[in-house]
């Protein structure tokens, strides 16, 4: 028996479940960007994309390695600019990589890459946040949960290494920065920055200032 869809309802619903989180932008451009509603996968489903997921990374890994490795002749054939090629081969991190963003897309031969996003990825606010609201919202399992205390474990790590291979013997002083004036960049930013939890500072961009022989301050 089909239900009447009662819109009045609908946006109580969805405006009661927004005021409730701090620094979340679930309406942008006077539009609605959060929805009040939850899609359903199966654990069989879930579990394909890790798998997915993981097998990308691997490729991803491999090929900042074979990069690294390759003559200048082989990049430049790539169309990489001959002014990069030192960056190609800089490496601050054992890792090429701290938070990425895989996206995929189901097609009738499985799941295929559109994009990975391994600089300046989003959505980890609505992932390892928003999410878990929205999953007890709708009393349906939350397939991210205890994740967000592991990414903010890996920042750890990733902020523990560049400062070991910095080899400052003061206490550093650590900032997240972003665009102040979007709100999904500066809210995604302070969101990191606290489940980082090392005592940083969130500075806008348009604040933070090069100084020769000491970087930025």
């Amino acid at each position: 028996m089909s239900q009447t869809f009662n819109l009045t309802e609908h946006q109580i619903n969805r405006k009661r479940l927004y005021q409730k989180l701090d620094s979340f932008w679930h309406d942008l451009y006077e539009s609605e960007y959060a929805l009040y509603d939850i899609p359903l996968m199966t654990s069989e489903e879930i579990e394909e994309i890790r798998l997915a997921t993981n097998r990308i990374g691997h490729i991803f890994l491999k090929m900042g390695n074979l990069l690294r490795s390759s003559p200048d002749e082989s990049l430049l054939q790539l169309d990489i600019p001959k002014r990069m090629l030192p960056f190609i081969r800089h490496r601050a991190l054992p890792i090429d990589t701290v938070i990425s963003r895989v996206d995929l897309v189901r097609t009738s031969e499985g799941l295929k890459v559109l994009e990975l996003n391994s600089d300046t990825p989003t959505f980890e606010k609505e992932v390892f946040d928003v999410n878990s609201f929205i999953c007890q919202e709708f009393g349906v399992g939350n397939p991210n949960e205890g994740l967000s205390e592991k990414l903010g474990n890996e920042m750890r790590k990733a902020l523990a290494e560049a400062l070991h291979r910095s080899k400052h013997d003061e206490p550093p002083y650590i900032v997240f920065t972003s665009h102040e004036g979007h709100e999904e960049d500066k809210f995604t930013t302070i969101f990191l920055k606290d489940l980082a939890n090392v005592g940083a500072n969130y500075v806008p961009l348009n604040k933070l200032r090069i100084q020769e022989g000491e970087g930025p301050i």
